[in-house]
This record gives C-alpha cells, structure tokens and sequence, in this order.
C-alpha cells in the first residue's frame, strides 16, 4: 500500500516520499524488512537506525530523527498504530473471523478443542502458547499473544492461505496491553480463572480484571462464553448487558455436560445443548477437568452454529496436545507431561490422575523464579495431593534454585512423601524409576518447553524427550 493512502486517516506530521510502498508494520527493529513500516514506541534512535538498515520504509515515532535518510511519521504511536492496521490490514481483519479465549489454566487445550471442531467443515489455525497451528502452517512464537503486529502480520499470512477462523489465546498480559486491538472478536470465552502472575497484576481482582477485558472486544450481539457458577457472571454481564451470554457448567448452564465414563486413555462425556439432549462424546484427553475445556469449545461452537456431529468429531478427532496431560506410551508405568503450574491445575491434575490409576501418584514439579512468591507454598499445598512428591526446579531465572525450594517447604519440611532434588533430569529419573506398572507419574510446569531458564541463560531441556530416555533405559 502506498504511504501516502496508508496515512490519509492519521494525525501525525510526514516527511519523507509520499509514493513509497508499505507491505508490513514491524514493532521490533530486529524483524524489520525492506518495504515495513516499523514502530519506535519510545523514539529509541538505536532502533530507528537498526529499521533503515534493514530496509524499512517509514518510521513512525513519537520524535523526529535528523539525519536519517528513511520516510519518518511524527505522531502518537499508540493511537496512529492502530488507524495503520486498520488500513493495512483492512481486508484481513475484514474477513478472518477471529475468537478469542481466556482463563488461567486451559486456554491451549480449549483453542485447539475448537480449532478442530472448525476444521470438520472450514479452514481454521489456532494461535497460542504452542504457536501458530494450522493444517498447511505451524510457526513458533514467543509470546501467547503476540504482539499487536506480530498478531496481524500472522493473521494476514492466513488470510493470504484463505483460513476462514482463527482462535487465538489471549493471555492476561496481552488483553492487559491491548495486543488484540482494533480486532473485533467473533466470539469470546473465559474459561477457569485462578491464581497466577500476581507479581504483574498485584492483586487476584485486578488480574480478572484484565482477563474480562476479552468482551470488551466483541460487538453487541457476539457470543460471550462463561461458566455459569463464576462468582464474576453477574457483574460481567451487568457490564456488556447487549452480548449473547451463553453459560455452561456441570450442573447448569446453556450447555452442561457430565463425564459417564473414563480411563488412562479416554472418557465418554454426556452433553446436553438448549434443543439436544444426552450427546455422547468421546475424548483422549486425560483428566476430569477436561471437561470445562470441552464444554467452553462445545459452547463457543454451538454459538458459532457449528453442527452436533462436527462438534463430536472435532472433540474425538484431537487425540493429544502437546504438554497437556501427555501420555507416553510405554510397558514399564504410565507418564504424564503436563504444562500445570499453577496450584489449582496441579491440583486438578493430580486428583484426576488418583480417580483413574490402580497404584500411586508421583508428582514432579517446583516453582519459576522472579515470579509470584505468594504462589509458592500454595503449589506445596496442591502437591500433596500426590502420594509422593519429587521437588525440583522449574525455570529459577536469576533466583537461587534452593532458595525458591525453601519458599515451596516452609510448612512441609518433615514431610516423608517429599523427595528434594533441585536438578530437573535428576528428580525426573527418581521418579520413573521408584514407580512400579500400576503407578503414574507427573511431571509438570513445563509442558511443551524445550529449554530450562537458569540465570540468564535457555538451557536445552524437554520433560518429555528425556522421560522417554529414561523410560528405555529402564526397558
């Protein structure tokens, strides 16, 4: 697009040729192109430079830099951004129908549930934790929820492969910092909301907080996805009285559902919807809390006007996710990967695991660095739930591994079911080799992660590539 068309809606001064062409917006000098507008929020000159070089063809920053050679927009970058994607990006955000889901703890597990009920009859890419997840497209990503440009720039590339849907996660952060907008939602739910980054936050209020803000992004009418015993119901929808609520629950709800049955490797689950009753679902997904992320998804798709058989076949058709209740195949005990790092999913993790194996459930896991100390003990307080403990590290950042583990035992320090071993591999190793045939093991926290943060450093590490050695050196 041409810059002069591209800044006609904007309040900003120019200098620079009018007729030079823009393709993409970058907020990161290290990614600019040739022919991208990039983004100095701060006027960091270092960063204008680095973006000329590269190739840029305009800069938008709050200051004007003399000497440089690049086309320069002088104005607020924070509103003039938004006016830019909506122009360059126009036709995309046009016609990419984009659902948004939020929660503490299942966000992964629920956009890729009704990712795949979309793919049964359109073209549908999730955008999260795990990356950008599509059927002729996987892209790793940093954040959960990129940032604003980084998000459009994937979004356009699905609109160019004629995705019809993309489900994208919106992390508290993100929704907190504004990465999805001006995208208007199709749909958005809010799934489990419990303890977690209070040390952004500062409080559990103002965390909810900025998860609520997802319905902020829908236009009256849209569907809005919550729990129907959520202590926040009421409020929310005394706040945004013109979306279309939709509730679902265990018990009561628009949608409610029940487990019936379930195993190591599956569980039928009961649905019933407004004008259907007694749908019978099949899952391979592990754990009785999957049953709050099949219900958010059946609900987004039900809202969606997405079929009865296209939502069981999507929900059966997803055998496994990554890092999420991951279960490796083996003859000697039964593993599990699992991202769960917050107390309440350590807790559900573990208890579903006891519901369903014969022998004993050990558990794997500690607590990250220069992040919520307060959580820390509440972690302990959840693992103990398991018939034994093996406490290890996580991600110990900048913070002293022991010191972090002193935090996690102030009130179990003479607990016999706890085993301390502070190097990861080590702890994942006891573990495998104290469970006998009937027994599980949890090894939880880092999920899909393929490195270990120690200092400063990302260190090469992955539970699950090393469970398996360790699982056939013991074959």
């Amino acid at each position: 697009m041409q810059i002069q068309k591209l800044i006609s809606t904007i309040d900003c001064l120019y200098q620079g040729d009018l007729n030079s062409q823009v393709s993409k917006i970058k907020e990161d000098s290290r990614k600019v192109q040739k022919r991208d507008i990039f983004i100095t929020h701060a006027g960091v000159r270092a960063h204008a430079i680095e973006a000329q070089q590269r190739g840029a063809s305009a800069i938008l920053s709050p200051v004007f830099f003399r000497d440089l050679r690049v086309n320069q927009i002088i104005g607020d970058t924070a509103r003039s951004k938004k006016d830019l994607i909506k122009n360059l990006y126009k036709e995309t955000i046009k016609n990419i129908k984009i659902i948004g889901i939020t929660g503490t703890d299942g966000k992964t597990t629920t956009s890729m549930l009704t990712n795949s009920i979309i793919n049964e009859s359109k073209k549908s890419a999730s955008i999260g934790t795990l990356g950008v997840k599509g059927n002729d497209i996987n892209i790793k990503t940093q954040l959960t929820t990129p940032q604003t440009s980084d998000l459009l720039n994937t979004l356009n590339k699905l609109y160019e492969k004629k995705y019809e849907y993309a489900v994208i996660e919106c992390s508290s952060h993100g929704l907190f910092q504004d990465r999805i907008d001006p995208i208007k939602l199709k749909a958005a739910a809010i799934n489990r909301v419990t303890r977690d980054h209070l040390d952004f936050h500062g409080n559990q209020k103002y965390y909810f907080k900025a998860k609520s803000l997802i319905f902020s992004k829908l236009n009256n009418g849209s569907p809005a996805i919550i729990n129907s015993s959520s202590p926040w119901l009421e409020a929310l929808q005394k706040k945004y009285p013109k979306l279309n609520w939709i509730t679902w629950g265990r018990e009561k709800g628009d949608v409610v559902g029940k487990v019936v049955s379930k195993t190591l490797t599956k569980s039928i689950i009961q649905i019933n919807l407004p004008e259907r009753k007694n749908i019978e679902v099949e899952t391979n997904l592990v754990g009785d809390f999957q049953i709050e992320n099949i219900l958010t998804s059946i609900s987004l798709c039900y809202s969606l006007g997405f079929s009865e058989s296209e939502m069981v076949n999507g929900i059966y058709g997803l055998k496994n996710i990554p890092g999420r209740m991951q279960k490796i195949k083996n003859e000697k005990t039964n593993v599990f990967i699992d991202y769960a790092h917050t107390p309440n999913a350590i807790k559900n993790s573990i208890q579903s695991l006891k519901k369903i194996c014969k022998g004993r459930v050990f558990a794997v896991f500690g607590c990250g660095g220069d992040r919520d100390k307060g959580k820390r003990p509440e972690m302990m307080k959840a693992g103990m739930n398991a018939d034994k403990l093996f406490i290890t590290s996580d991600n110990p950042r900048t913070e002293n591994p022991d010191s972090i583990i002193k935090d996690m035992l102030k009130n179990y320090k003479h607990a016999k079911r706890i085993e301390v071993e502070k190097d990861r591999k080590k702890a994942i190793e006891s573990a495998i080799q104290s469970a006998k045939k009937d027994d599980v093991v949890l090894i939880a926290g880092k999920g899909h992660e393929e490195h270990q943060i120690i200092g400063e450093v990302k260190k090469p590490h992955n539970d699950l590539l090393f469970a398996k050695e360790v699982l056939a050196s013991c074959a």
